[in-house]
């Protein structure tokens, strides 16, 4: 689509356009959403309290999860450049990192669904395990056209299974009263990777 709507009406509007869809559409989830924990009076404090930061499990997360985010974005920025640099066309290396997309699809549907049964952690921590790997080795080793989509796939598969895993793994870990709290903690830490 911006592919598309670069060439015919610019680099603004495209953008302009893309943020009308994403308002639309969560604005459609938003007024869609329900919640299963019936409204109530609570006491909401702005601040969490420290027993928040001295739970081991929770801040070891947030660290490891501050350290992934890091690294994950760098091959679906790079992956173009380097494709046109191993003499890929810029009009193919566009969509490589569609490709990378379609296998983070994948990998933000599959890996919830084996959580159930495997466990959380036993799917994030290899999924980020195989994404460094893919990374430091097979980036470094590709040549040719196919190798560069079959890592982009890849990557994207446990890239993906790690941004879907990050938030079951919290509500793993926490008291259900305290997962919105910790979630917010655990994406303004991540924000500053």
């Amino acid at each position: 689509m911006y592919r598309q709507l670069f060439a015919q009406i610019g680099f603004g509007w495209a953008v302009r356009i893309s943020g009308f869809m994403c308002l639309v559409l969560c604005t459609i989830s938003c007024a869609t959403v329900t919640s299963r924990i019936p409204p109530g009076r609570k006491n909401t404090k702005l601040v969490p309290s420290a027993k928040v930061v001295r739970d081991t499990p929770f801040v070891l997360l947030v660290a490891g999860c501050l350290l992934i985010n890091f690294a994950l974005f760098i091959p679906f920025v790079y992956l173009a450049d380097y494709s046109i640099y191993r003499g890929v066309s810029s009009r193919t290396s566009f969509y490589i990192i569609s490709a990378m997309n379609a296998g983070s699809i994948f990998g933000r549907i599959a890996p919830p669904f084996l959580a159930d049964s495997i466990g959380r952690f036993n799917i994030v921590v290899p999924s980020t395990f195989l994404m460094g790997t893919l990374a430091l080795v097979f980036w470094m080793f590709t040549r040719s056209l196919v190798a560069i989509v079959l890592f982009a796939i890849v990557y994207g598969c446990f890239s993906g299974a790690f941004l879907a895993m990050q938030i079951p793994c919290i509500a793993q870990i926490s008291n259900i009263e305290e997962v919105g709290t910790r979630i917010g903690i655990l994406y303004s830490v991540a924000s500053f990777g």
